[in-house]
């Protein structure tokens, strides 16, 4: 698999069928207590900066050997959007997956070398790359709602499921368990108020993008899009649109009122959207 085109052949564990497993061996009360020890154990611990090092060490490693000699194997299960995504990551393609109850094959094809300058995004803040003023790529801050690695098959998830009403993308598994959570009420938006501090965006305006999401939208959006700083508070989508053209409109006439006057533009966008969540009980879908 290392030359172009060549193929790899693996096998893993995914995370959703152990925990399927989990809640099937338990009942509803000691599947929450198994459930809560796996995730701090197995995925939090290990994924907050200074404590990952002290998991990692050799200090600690015999933690690991005591687990395998309890259960009789490893714990080597990574949900389906990490695995994707690690492979994506290294400019591999998946073309096919085994649809088991217990371990799932996976056939991937090199497609592309691995971009180092790409950045997976692994603690619990992550740090996305998005595009701000003249184009310029940014590092955006938020809360974790897609497991790690998701980033890099954003463009397979568009090109097999498409996008919601809401502009999200449809059936999209990179999502976490709790990701629909804190997205339905913005705590993942929280940490952009350091970017706002730091000057990367401004307080009201069309949300940061993906380089990849960018692309979908028509030219003139693109043009006026890297005129002005993205924002940390930006229009709302509901139930009003249907297509992402209606969004994309939505958002081209914001543009069309900033670079007229920023000032007024700004406030009736600020107006309305937290007239939205206050008064309307408008959530995030």
């Amino acid at each position: 698999f290392r030359s172009m085109g060549g193929y790899f052949i693996m096998t893993y564990t995914p995370l959703e069928n152990v925990y399927a497993a989990m809640r099937k061996k338990n009942g509803k009360i000691g599947y929450a207590i198994a459930y809560a020890f796996h995730f701090l154990w197995f995925r939090a611990l290990r994924k907050i900066p200074l404590l990952d090092k002290a998991y990692f060490s050799t200090l600690l490693s015999w933690l690991d050997r005591a687990h395998l000699a309890i259960v009789k194997r490893r714990n080597r299960a990574l949900s389906k959007a990490e695995m994707w995504g690690r492979l994506a990551f290294w400019g591999l393609d998946v073309i096919a997956e085994s649809t088991g109850d217990d371990v799932k094959c996976i056939i991937a094809r090199r497609l592309s070398e691995p971009n180092p300058n790409r950045i997976p995004s692994y603690y619990p803040i992550v740090r996305l790359a998005k595009v701000g003023l003249d184009g310029e790529v940014l590092r955006i801050h938020k809360v974790r709602s897609m497991y790690a690695f998701s980033e890099f098959i954003q463009n397979r998830i568009f090109q097999d499921q498409g996008l919601t009403e809401t502009g999200k993308f449809k059936n999209d598994f990179r999502l976490t368990e709790y990701g629909k959570f804190i997205r339905r009420y913005w705590i993942d938006e929280l940490p952009q108020l350091y970017d706002w501090l730091k000057g990367d965006i401004k307080l009201v305006g069309m949300r940061a993008t993906s380089p990849h999401y960018l692309t979908l939208y028509p030219s003139e959006i693109y043009d006026l899009y890297v005129q002005v700083k993205p924002g940390l508070i930006s229009p709302i989508f509901d139930e009003a649109t249907s297509d992402f053209k209606q969004i994309a409109q939505v958002e081209y006439d914001y543009l069309k009122r900033y670079v007229k006057n920023p000032f007024k533009a700004d406030f009736s966008c600020l107006v309305k959207t937290l007239t939205d969540i206050l008064f309307r009980g408008v959530r995030s879908k």
